[in-house]
């Protein structure tokens, strides 16, 4: 079965993706809430509570000296999540769980993760998931406004 760019998921959301190819997420037009991709297996719970990595400084350190746009967008997104932005994110498993590439294989094209609070952990930055919500759910209540 056909499932349509996830670039397209971010449209219908109302982001405005930087550049489809390494782009890891963004803000809507409207500057009011940010949406992630985020990858299915990295997630852990912390104290009985599901969170989800938001920063990979071990992988990153590994690729010192290469340009990685998607990560210097990765810690704007962080600011603004320390800054309370509401966050929902997009689930993705990867391609190849040994690559570096980031190339995703599939994603969860109906339903966003909740972002709660940021917390650091083992050197990252990991957001509790609080809920989830349909990303048909999510556009609806987006045109009301």
């Amino acid at each position: 079965m056909y499932k349509k760019p996830i670039s397209d998921v971010f449209k219908q959301v109302g982001v405005t993706l930087v550049n489809p190819q390494w782009s890891w997420g963004g803000v809507t037009d409207d500057l009011d809430v940010l949406f992630l991709r985020i990858w299915t297996d990295q997630s852990k719970k912390f104290d009985g509570k599901l969170y989800a990595r938001i920063t990979d400084y071990k992988k990153r350190k590994a690729e010192e000296g290469k340009t990685n746009l998607g990560w210097k967008e990765r810690l704007e997104h962080l600011e603004l999540m320390k800054e309370g932005i509401t966050t929902y994110c997009i689930k993705c498993k990867e391609n190849d769980k040994d690559s570096t590439s980031g190339r995703i294989r599939d994603y969860d094209d109906t339903i966003c993760l909740v972002g709660g609070d940021l917390m650091m952990q083992d050197g990252d930055y990991w957001l509790e998931i609080v809920g989830s919500e349909k990303i048909r759910n999510i556009v609806n209540k987006r045109k009301q406004r």
